[in-house]
């Protein structure tokens, strides 16, 4: 039977560019955010081993129990990362208020 408990659930979209011209190997994209409940800070990656020199979308679905333990994201930051080389970042405005 279909629970619509089940299928709720937070995706988080981003669009991001490689600027460099060239393609990029082993790259990971890491979306960090804080919950609004509690301010616990969560992260989830995704790894890309060849990518283009172009951008692309991804997304980042929160959903089962990793949504209900969040259900609202106050704050984000997400990064993309060669290794432990951080290549470009971005946060929002409510990320940095301690």
């Amino acid at each position: 039977m279909f629970d619509p408990a089940k299928r709720r659930g937070i995706r988080v979209a981003v669009l991001w560019e490689n600027r460099t011209g060239q393609p990029l190997r082993d790259v990971t994209l890491r979306l960090e955010y804080k919950q609004a409940k509690n301010r616990a800070i969560r992260t989830a990656d995704q790894q890309f081993s060849d990518l283009p020199a172009k951008g692309r979308w991804t997304n980042f679905d929160l959903s089962g129990g990793e949504y209900e333990d969040t259900v609202h994201i106050a704050a984000w930051r997400i990064s993309v990362l060669s290794g432990s080389r951080v290549l470009g970042s971005k946060h929002s405005v409510m990320w940095s208020i301690k």
